[in-house]
């Protein structure tokens, strides 16, 4: 499907849209959704990614990721663009979850894929929920079926270990 999905996009056929819808429409509207953005604005975000899609699907590199994370990535960071439109939202959801990222890296480019590598199964999965598609303790807790006491104290300490990882792989560009 992925195939058929570029191939659409680079002929610019509009079958392309109701392919992503197909294939990917549920993770981009789980991914907007868990950035707790109204109805409206996830659509209106959704006709945006899909524009986004649309015009820079020619620059994507199949050996770089897969179709499905790369539309996630664009999703993320698209979500994340309507999210600072409400500051208030911005700040609820970003600082209490990405703030230890800002401090450590300074600007510096991470190799995330190495430090995500050194996280076990468990911890890894915690991450990509919460810190990738910014899912809440509680559905965290309910989808794994473990208390939101239990889940906020992993995502604690993930934070810590990440924390450890980054100061780690910031000393590298020093």
């Amino acid at each position: 499907m992925d195939n058929k999905i570029i191939k659409s996009i680079q002929n610019q056929n509009d079958k392309a849209f109701e392919y992503i819808d197909k294939e990917y429409g549920q993770l981009i509207h789980y991914i907007l959704y868990n950035l707790r953005l109204s109805h409206q604005d996830v659509e209106e975000c959704y006709n945006d990614i899909l524009l986004k899609l649309w015009t820079h699907l020619q620059s994507y590199d199949v050996r770089q990721a897969s179709l499905k994370n790369y539309i996630a990535l664009i999703t993320r960071r698209t979500g994340l663009n309507y999210v600072r439109k409400n500051k208030r939202l911005y700040e609820e959801i970003l600082y209490e979850r990405m703030d230890i990222f800002e401090s450590q890296t300074q600007g510096k480019e991470i190799d995330w894929d190495y430090i995500v590598e050194q996280l076990n199964f468990y911890e890894r999965d915690l991450f990509y929920r919460y810190f990738y598609y910014f899912q809440t303790i509680e559905s965290i807790s309910l989808e794994k079926g473990k208390t939101y006491k239990s889940v906020e104290s992993s995502i604690y300490r993930l934070r810590k270990k990440l924390k450890i990882l980054l100061e780690k792989e910031v000393k590298k560009y020093e």
